[in-house]
């Protein structure tokens, strides 16, 4: 019997890779367990690295995205006009993001937005202060510029104010006005003429010359000081031309009488007051109109001793009948019948004694803008006894009387100067020849 023994290396090799392929076969679940392991390791880091980069993102995107949404609620509110509420989103948004343009531009806009609007129902007060309070967050130009121009209107509308409410004779309003315009700016020289010229309008030239000096000695002013001028001397006239003050003098130079006027609002005399040198009331004519702002009741004087006379008028169509009394409550001392023009001007009238004796009749011619321009005195045979004429200047103001006799040679004339302002500088009663007879200075 043959007995096979295995070749000792076959035996070794065979066993030997048995032994390898079994411990490949052992290890193999092992290392695949590890791998995955370590997969998921790098999935997690991966992901977190993906949490923190987005965190990182979200970090710097977020305020970003939350100022925007401020911002866009303010835009909407400014479609609406509810600047208050679209100012408290803008500020919202800069407090997320303090350097956003968008948002400080947009806050800027609205507050010059709702301080327009508020300065159109002219409540200035309060946009100049929201304006302070917009720079005062943004320190921008814009806000500047728009205060400084809101400042100027501001004063504009205040002088505006008080000069619509001083020739509407709301003399309270408009003195508040001139008020609130020197808050605003103390040395503004047209407030202080519009208080002045409140007191002349309302006689109170004491206190006018006082205010006047007080500004001029404040402001100075070439206006000032000819306010100044005329309110120490004896005629005083408004700025729209009214007499206030007219002074009589005799042919020294001394003051024989003085009249104060009042006006109402359609320019008309409303009354007359008749004063001594010293300034006594002598006498009081109250003048009053129809509907029509025609005279019945009115005022003559004399122009030597100033006497007022108190005149009454009844109407028939355009006809009228006068009454003159010797004073302003005394006996009939003329009697008139005459006729006037649809403005109420007298066209002609004939005069008769309180007897109803013809004593002279007279005729009166008007230029385009109802300034009368002459006058003729008839005889009672109906020759012409005498005419005078009247000469203007394009404000209106009277610069030539003149006095003709019945043969058309001049007996004696006045001229009238005035300042570039209109107001009467001087008066100068001439003769025939040119000498001078008389001479009123205004200032």
């Amino acid at each position: 019997m043959v007995s096979h023994t295995p070749a000792p290396d076959q035996s070794v090799s065979e066993q030997s890779v048995a032994t390898e392929n079994d411990n490949a076969i052992k290890s193999s679940p092992e290392k695949s367990g590890d791998k995955k392991r370590s997969n998921s390791k790098i999935i997690v880091f991966v992901a977190l690295g993906v949490v923190v980069v987005l965190a990182a993102i979200l970090v710097i995107l977020l305020p970003g995205i939350r100022c925007g949404i401020y911002t866009s609620k303010g835009d909407r509110l400014m479609e609406e006009q509810k600047y208050e509420e679209a100012i408290a989103e803008y500020d919202n948004a800069l407090k997320i993001k303090p350097d956003d343009e968008k948002a400080r531009k947009q806050l800027g806009t609205a507050y010059v937005s709702w301080t327009r609007n508020l300065a159109d129902s002219h409540d200035y007060d309060t946009a100049l202060s929201l304006l302070d309070e917009g720079y005062g967050k943004l320190e921008m130009n814009e806000l500047l510029d728009a205060r400084a121009s809101m400042f100027i209107e501001y004063m504009d509308y205040e002088l505006s104010e008080g000069n619509e409410n001083l020739d509407g004779m709301s003399y309270e309003k408009a003195d508040a006005a001139y008020d609130k315009l020197l808050e605003l700016d103390p040395g503004n020289e047209d407030a202080y003429l519009g208080k002045v010229e409140i007191r002349i309008r309302t006689c109170q030239f004491e206190e006018a010359l006082e205010i006047a000096e007080k500004a001029y000695e404040i402001v100075g002013g070439d206006k000032l000081k000819k306010r100044i001028d005329m309110l120490e001397s004896g005629t005083i006239f408004a700025s729209n031309g009214w007499v206030m003050r007219r002074t009589g003098y005799d042919s020294s130079g001394n003051i024989t009488y003085i009249h104060d006027l009042t006006y109402n609002i359609q320019g008309n005399t409303d009354t007359v007051t008749w004063k001594d040198p010293s300034g006594n009331v002598l006498d009081f004519i109250d003048l009053e109109y129809n509907e029509k702002g025609w005279l019945l009741v009115g005022y003559w004087y004399n122009s030597d001793s100033g006497k007022i006379l108190k005149i009454e008028r009844t109407y028939d169509g355009y006809d009228y009948e006068q009454v003159k009394y010797s004073s302003s409550n005394g006996d009939i001392d003329q009697y008139f019948k005459g006729t006037v023009n649809e403005d109420g001007n007298v066209l002609e009238y004939t005069e008769y004694t309180k007897d109803w004796v013809f004593e002279s009749r007279k005729e009166y011619e008007y230029n385009d803008d109802g300034l009368w321009i002459k006058s003729t005195d008839y005889n009672a045979d109906g020759t012409v006894a005498r005419y005078h004429t009247m000469e203007y200047d394009e404000r209106g103001n009277r610069t030539k009387y003149s006095i003709y006799d019945s043969n058309g040679n001049i007996t004696d004339y006045r001229i009238y100067e005035y300042d570039e302002d209109g107001f009467l500088l001087k008066e100068t009663e001439y003769e025939a020849d040119g000498t001078v007879k008389r001479v009123v200075q205004a200032n």
